[in-house]
């Protein structure tokens, strides 16, 4: 009994020995495709925005940062409205009107960022379903949900603060 155990473990060390070198394989051949995709991270706030005209006035301000290490260019950016807004003004275009900054298309290397604001009326926001960018390649890139919940949630203070009433 003791004999055949023995005889046993040299051929099981060869097949956990083969199974670590395929995943070796398999990690080293995917890792690539992994570690060099696009990434971006988007983050929005309220902020007071100061024209040109030395008008001002509160708007929405969006940070795209590229976190990714390949080079990614904007195109364009927006907001998507709510169904209850279209159904309550009938109308199928936003009237949030994003101010797009004269350097776009822009080329974004690894960790550089671009603003982009939207001075229209706060009461608008109210009907934000989520914000987006467009990359060069025609894919959509979305606001997460957290970040989303939590600029609605900062929409809500701001509607009640002496801030947004000044």
């Amino acid at each position: 009994m003791g004999k055949q155990i023995f005889n046993l473990l040299p051929l099981n060390w060869q097949f956990f020995s083969a199974i670590a070198t395929f995943l070796a394989v398999l990690v080293a051949l995917f890792l690539p495709f992994f570690r060099d995709r696009k990434k971006l991270k988007i983050h929005s706030m309220i902020s007071f925005i100061k024209n040109s005209t030395s008008e001002s006035s509160d708007g929405l301000s969006t940070i795209v940062t590229n976190t990714g290490r390949t080079k990614i260019t904007i195109v364009s950016w927006g907001v998507k409205l709510t169904k209850s807004y279209y159904k309550k003004t009938g109308d199928k275009f936003s009237t949030i009107n994003p101010e797009i900054p004269n350097s776009l298309p822009k080329t974004l290397d690894h960790m550089d960022y671009v603003t982009f604001w939207s001075s229209s009326p706060l009461e608008v926001f109210k009907d934000i379903y989520n914000i987006f960018v467009i990359d060069s390649s025609g894919k959509y890139w979305y606001l997460s949900r957290w970040k989303m919940k939590k600029l609605k949630k900062e929409f809500k203070e701001h509607e009640f603060s002496e801030w947004g009433q000044a």
